[in-house]
C-alpha cells in the first residue's frame, strides 16, 4: 500500500493526520485527496521512507561489522601499517 504525504490536516479511518506526515492508503482511496492538495505524490514519501530504511539498515551493519551493539558509539578503526614503514 503507498504511503502519501500528509499537505494538509487530514483524518482518515478516525486517525488525524498533520501535514509533514505520512498516511498509507491505496491508490483509490488517495485519488480524490491528491486532486485537492490535501496529499502530496506517493513516489516522493515511499522515496524518502526508502532512504531512511537504508540509512538505517547501513548504521545497523556497521555497527554489527564493529562488534558494537546499537546505540553504542562507534570506535575508531585501527590504523593500518603503511608498506615499508614496518620495524626491521
Amino acid at each position: 500500500m503507498p504511503k502519501y504525504p500528509v499537505m494538509e490536516p487530514l483524518r482518515h479511518d478516525g486517525v488525524p493526520y498533520c501535514p509533514g506526515g505520512t498516511v498509507e492508503m491505496e491508490a483509490k482511496e488517495a485519488s480524490h485527496l491528491l486532486k485537492l492538495g490535501v496529499l502530496g505524490p506517493a513516489a516522493k514519501a515511499d522515496a524518502k521512507a526508502d532512504a531512511e530504511a537504508k540509512a538505517e539498515a547501513e548504521a545497523k551493519a556497521d555497527a554489527e561489522a564493529a562488534g558494537q551493539g546499537e546505540g553504542e558509539p562507534k570506535k575508531p578503526a585501527a590504523k593500518a601499517a603503511k608498506p615499508g614503514k614496518g620495524k626491521k
